[in-house]
């Protein structure tokens, strides 16, 4: 486990230093009128940004994922044992379950982050503000815990061999 750990903190900084091209860039293209001042200024807040909320983001679905992936209910029930003779001792909880618990805790958590950040910042329109970035970290999420889930590669196989 600390060696996942190791790699995981590793490849969620390289997630971070990676998802600061596409915003910067776009901040970028939408204030080029506003001067090389501006453009310095949004770059940088644009880049702590990215970087930080997609770190935040990715290690809250680990997080999320490995809660969901360690829950186990026993069976503790006082019926007879005749009974109890086809009932599991413990019930195995669906894949489905850690991973959405991921994809909708992370979101949650991530969004939240957004929606303080910019009611602080004083920010006119947020919901419109957050909604390409929001609907980008879903998706995000639900790829990712599909990869912590080893589902990925089974998806993108089936993909290549429809098209």
């Amino acid at each position: 486990m600390p060696g996942s750990r190791k790699h995981n903190l590793r490849e969620t900084l390289i997630l971070g230093l990676l998802s600061m091209i596409p915003y910067v860039s776009w901040a970028i293209y939408v204030n080029y009128s506003y001067g090389i001042d501006a453009i310095i200024q949004v770059s940088i807040t644009q880049s702590a940004l990215s970087f930080l909320l997609t770190v935040s983001l990715t290690q809250s679905i680990i997080y999320f994922y490995h809660i969901g992936s360690s829950i186990s209910v026993k069976n503790t029930s006082h019926t007879p044992s005749s009974v109890l003779s086809s009932i599991p001792e413990t019930i195995t909880i669906p894949i489905v379950f850690p991973i959405s618990l991921a994809v909708i805790g992370s979101s949650l958590f991530s969004n939240l982050i957004v929606v303080s950040t910019h009611y602080f910042a004083g920010t006119p329109n947020i919901l419109i503000t957050m909604l390409p970035g929001s609907i980008l970290g879903l998706l995000y999420s639900v790829i990712y815990s599909l990869r912590l889930a080893g589902k990925l590669d089974r998806i993108l196989n089936k993909f290549k061999k429809r098209y």
